[in-house]
């Protein structure tokens, strides 16, 4: 048994840009570079692939088949069970939650978010919960005891399609905790795919790096601080965390 599990959600039917996440980026589609980025990972931590089972879906499993990387099917509209039904076949010590729509994700911040979780007696820990990392570098940490605690909750609208509110809306229940700021960075600095110009932002980082791939949060950075003109492509988005 792995003593951690990341999952990685993705689905095509997104409302606002479909299909984003088998998009390319330098020489793969969105979800293999992002799985590719922190593949090193897997020394200490799985890594799975939880997609809807349906065959509006079929696609983006025929990649992940292709790429010969591990995928659960589930649920697409009950998300928590879809994520829950996933962790639960592993029943690892912690579970990592990763939106599949942020392919710039650093192992950096997983392993300081990992390594934070171990250190501290807390249920969930994040970088989403304050303004410490940019949009789109969304890293959740949380216990497998706690995921099973909400299991057995009644959960709303919200908590069944993004997961993890539970945690940091019941603070009689959970211990939660946001992770140090480790980087200066611009204000309104967006790395998650929810617009074409998203789209559009991440791919002249991966393009400037390539055929480099694990590249750090901190080399992204330097980057725009010395091109800031690259954060005039999607700067018309007002950042937000939405949890």
């Amino acid at each position: 048994m792995n003593s951690v599990l990341i999952i990685i959600q993705a689905r095509l039917g997104s409302t606002r840009f479909k299909k984003k996440v088998i998009l390319p980026i330098t020489k793969y589609p969105s979800i293999v570079y992002q799985y590719k980025r922190i593949e090193k990972i897997i020394n200490y931590a799985k890594i799975v692939v939880a997609i809807p089972n349906n065959e509006n879906n079929a696609e983006l499993k025929n990649i992940l088949k292709q790429h010969e990387i591990e995928y659960f099917e589930g649920s697409e509209n009950n998300v928590f069970k879809r994520f829950y039904d996933c962790a639960n076949i592993f029943n690892p010590k912690f579970v990592v939650r990763l939106n599949g729509d942020c392919p710039l994700i650093s192992c950096s911040t997983i392993d300081e978010c990992i390594n934070a979780i171990y250190k501290t007696n807390v249920d969930y820990i994040s970088t989403i919960l304050n303004n410490n990392f940019p949009l789109g570098e969304h890293v959740e940490v949380f216990t497998m005891k706690a995921l099973k605690r909400a299991h057995k909750m009644k959960l709303n609208e919200k908590e069944i399609e993004h997961v993890t509110p539970i945690f940091y809306k019941e603070k009689s229940t959970f211990k939660c905790e946001a992770i140090r700021k480790i980087h200066i960075f611009p204000k309104d600095l967006r790395l998650c795919i929810d617009y074409p110009e998203d789209y559009d932002l991440i791919c002249k980082i991966a393009d400037y790096f390539f055929p480099k791939i694990d590249y750090d949060l901190l080399d992204i950075i330097k980057l725009l601080n010395n091109r800031s003109e690259l954060m005039n492509i999607n700067s018309k988005f007002k950042k937000s965390r939405r949890i």
